[in-house]
């Protein structure tokens, strides 16, 4: 008996996520960020950073290809210096699929 299947995998397909991050306030901060998220092949969206005292806090909106994507993405941005906290946002965003 055969079964006729069509898998769902749009292997293009794409997520959008929203992240949080704070950060000790420093220059080259910005740059630091979004040359690692190059290096981890996405896009940027959104980004909003605010200074509060010596700190830094942002929001960014990025494109991932997966959740093993994003992990990474994540990983890469805990190790930039002076980063004490990242995390997604749990708020879906319109248009999109879970992840």
């Amino acid at each position: 008996r055969n079964i006729q299947v069509d898998w769902d995998a749009d292997r293009e397909a794409k997520f959008n996520v929203r992240v949080r991050i704070m950060a000790e306030d420093r220059t080259q901060l910005l740059g630091d960020i979004t040359v690692g998220l190059s290096k981890e092949d996405v896009n940027l969206l959104y980004i909003e950073m605010k200074r509060e005292d010596n700190f830094a806090s942002g929001r960014l909106v990025l494109e991932v290809k997966s959740l093993l994507h994003l992990q990474r993405v994540l990983k890469r941005i805990r190790a930039i210096p002076g980063v004490l906290h990242v995390e997604r946002l749990d708020e879906e965003l319109p248009g999109n699929q879970p992840m």
